[in-house]
């Protein structure tokens, strides 16, 4: 899965670096930012400094961001970001990519394939506010049924299985924010921990009601024992939906149509099994209706990122046959100085 930048994610960033030298990237194009990070991450690996790669959430593998952690340095799209005025705050440098373009650029060409992009951004997230209140509508719906008892059960028997104690040194819960919906390519991260994981559990919940309790429980659980976790969240209604703990190589990923996962899981887990008694059919009934009506906008939501990433195509073309190699080969040089 791609992941796209959050405040949370900046925030997790300096919680483990302690500082952060920060570059923003403005501007419009995302094919120059592309061709800026890729640089960026070539000469890091090169130099033999891990990374760490995050996406553009328009639903593309276009890059939006590097870290590199030896180095405390990353480098962001600022127009991808969603972080209003928290880059700032940070003391991001700004790079204005404009600077690789030659005069021959016309905004006035531009800006009507600006606009429309925005607004099929703007309709997307409109959506995804919809798909929220259905989703918290379903999770009010189905919370009288859960019982706790099972779930904290099954988190104990979870926790014993590795001779886990609560530790005086406490681990934390980073935050990872999943691509849009439809989105392919792998978060580099997440990648690696599941190809090396030796335990992995595919969790099965119709209605997206029952999974956070879980996540949250053995995420809390595993911190109180000294152990790091990572939870990815959904990008249209921002659920937990997989949990991955490093140290035990262990990943818990909820099954969902619109993401793809590269590896295969013979474990499952039927999450129906943490409820008291029978969802009465009425309810589900309800539920149902409520869970087409989630899917019918989610598909709305991937058509619309997917003309926003036409678009987005569009103008990186115009903007490539307008770009002066020699102003982007200095900006370029700007930013792998910073290694």
């Amino acid at each position: 899965m791609n992941s796209f930048i959050t405040d949370s994610i900046i925030n997790d960033l300096l919680y483990e670096n302690g500082s952060l030298k920060a570059v923003s990237l403005e501007g419009e194009d995302t094919y120059i930012k592309h061709e800026i990070l890729n640089s960026l991450a070539a000469e890091a690996d090169k130099k033999g400094y891990s990374l760490e790669q995050f996406y553009n959430n328009c639903g593309c593998d276009t890059l939006s961001g590097v870290f590199i952690k030896r180095k405390s340095l990353f480098v962001f799209d600022g127009r991808q970001t969603n972080l209003s005025d928290c880059s700032l705050s940070h003391g991001a440098l700004i790079t204005d990519t404009h600077k690789a373009f030659t005069k021959n650029l016309s905004t006035l060409y531009i800006k009507p394939m600006l606009l429309s992009r925005q607004k099929s951004l703007d309709e997307a997230s409109k959506l995804k506010k919809a798909c929220s209140k259905l989703s918290e509508s379903i999770r009010v719906s189905v919370q009288p049924y859960l019982n706790k008892a099972k779930v904290l059960n099954y988190i104990m028997r979870f926790v014993s299985r590795y001779s886990l104690r609560e530790s005086t040194i406490k681990g934390k819960n980073f935050r990872r924010q999943l691509s849009s919906a439809g989105a392919w390519g792998v978060h580099s991260f997440y990648e690696s921990v599941l190809m090396c994981s030796n335990n992995t559990v595919r969790l099965y919940d119709s209605t997206k009601a029952l999974q956070p309790a879980l996540i949250s429980g053995l995420s809390q659980l595993l911190n109180e024992c000294g152990l790091n976790t990572v939870t990815f969240y959904c990008s249209v209604d921002g659920t937990p939906e997989h949990l991955v703990v490093p140290e035990l190589k262990a990943a818990f990923f909820s099954d969902n149509a619109y993401h793809e996962y590269p590896v295969e899981s013979n474990r499952a887990l039927r999450l129906n099994r943490f409820l008291k008694s029978e969802i009465p059919s009425e309810l589900k009934c309800r539920i149902f209706r409520q869970a087409e009506l989630y899917s019918e906008l989610v598909d709305r939501i991937i058509l619309l990122n997917l003309e926003a990433d036409t678009l987005s195509e569009k103008i990186s073309d115009y903007y490539f046959e307008n770009t002066d190699p020699k102003a982007l080969w200095q900006i370029k040089n700007e930013i792998t100085a910073l290694l």
